[in-house]
């Protein structure tokens, strides 16, 4: 199967300089959820106003920085109420 041209450019000029937001383009993608993913980003979407896109783009770069602290020795930590203590995020 022949890939469109555009994915191929957008996806060149990404791979050319992957670390320059500011000239990288925006990547379209398709994605299968689980229903549970679904029941969770249509949930993050509605309680943050946002989009489901822009709910995708701010999970996917809270997934980065969870893995990049954890990487470093470091941690995201979670407090589920004011009352509960804070837990350590990890995500394998």
């Amino acid at each position: 199967m022949t890939r469109p041209a555009a994915i191929n450019s957008v996806e060149a000029e990404n791979k050319a300089d992957p670390e320059n937001e500011t000239t990288r383009k925006p990547a379209r993608l398709t994605v299968n959820l689980t229903s549970k993913s679904n029941t969770a980003l249509h949930r993050a979407a509605e309680l943050s106003g946002h989009t489901k896109t822009e709910a995708i783009n701010q999970a996917l770069q809270l997934l980065e920085m969870t893995f990049a602290a954890q990487e470093r020795g470091g941690g995201i930590w979670i407090q589920d109420s004011a009352r509960s203590e804070p837990a350590r995020l990890r995500i394998f």
